[in-house]
C-alpha cells in the first residue's frame, strides 16, 4: 500500500527533485548541511537568510 503525504513547503519538479516551494533549494543540499555540518535549523535560516523558518 502507498503513502501519500502532503507537506505544504515542499514540492516535486518534472525530474522527481523535491525543493522547498518557491525557492531553488533542493531537499537533498538542506539536509546535507544538517548532516555534514551539524546545522541547526537556526543555522540554516542564517546561512540562508531568503528562507522562512516554516520552510526550515
Amino acid at each position: 500500500m502507498n503513502t501519500v503525504l502532503h507537506y505544504p513547503h515542499l514540492s516535486v519538479d518534472a525530474d522527481g527533485t523535491a525543493r522547498l516551494e518557491g525557492t531553488r533549494y533542493k531537499v537533498i543540499h538542506l539536509a546535507g548541511e544538517h548532516f555534514h555540518y551539524g546545522w541547526s535549523a537556526e543555522e540554516i535560516l542564517r546561512q540562508h537568510p531568503d528562507l522562512r523558518p516554516e520552510q526550515v
